[in-house]
């Protein structure tokens, strides 16, 4: 699971998860209660043409995590609450509220799934695109790609331009 972590920090940091996943490997969670979600670092995504780079940045995070675990040993976070975060690039700024829920599912043999609801944003794992999903999505937090999602996806880099 440690080579899978670089990958599910850089997805899950755009929905407030990767200092939950950093709580869990450091033993900071405790099983059952809900602990607040540290804000995830601003982020530089290469939008291209047209925009060049641009931050993404929390702005609101008000987001909690409880952690429970399985008979089978996998790990489950639940993650509620607000989330706010602002796209700025080619001196446009764009506001997006991406609260969730979220499910992060850590099994045994290392793979990792994260299911969101709602409004979701995800950066792509080479760094040069924003997306806003709607619905349900499902990412791979192994190869931070989306596996599935049952809904809208909206190019936040193409609003900047």
């Amino acid at each position: 699971m440690e080579a899978a972590m670089p990958w599910l920090r850089r997805l899950l940091a755009v929905v407030g998860l990767a200092s939950a996943i950093l709580w869990l490997s450091a033993g900071a969670v405790v099983a059952g209660k809900p602990v607040p979600v540290p804000p995830p670092p601003d982020l530089t995504v290469d939008c291209g043409i047209g925009v060049g780079p641009a931050v993404l940045h929390a702005s609101v995070d008000k987001e909690h995590m409880k952690s429970t675990t399985l008979a089978d040993g996998t790990i489950v976070q639940k993650i509620e609450g607000r989330f706010v975060s602002t796209l700025a690039g080619n001196g446009k700024v764009l506001t997006v509220n991406s609260s969730g829920p979220a499910t992060v599912y850590i099994r045994t043999d290392g793979s990792v799934t994260a299911v969101l609801r709602g409004r979701t944003l995800y950066i792509t794992p080479t760094l040069d695109a924003v997306w806003l999903y709607t619905g349900l999505v499902v990412f791979d937090g192994n190869t931070g790609l989306v596996i599935s999602h049952d809904g809208s996806a909206t190019d936040l880099c193409a609003q900047l331009r």
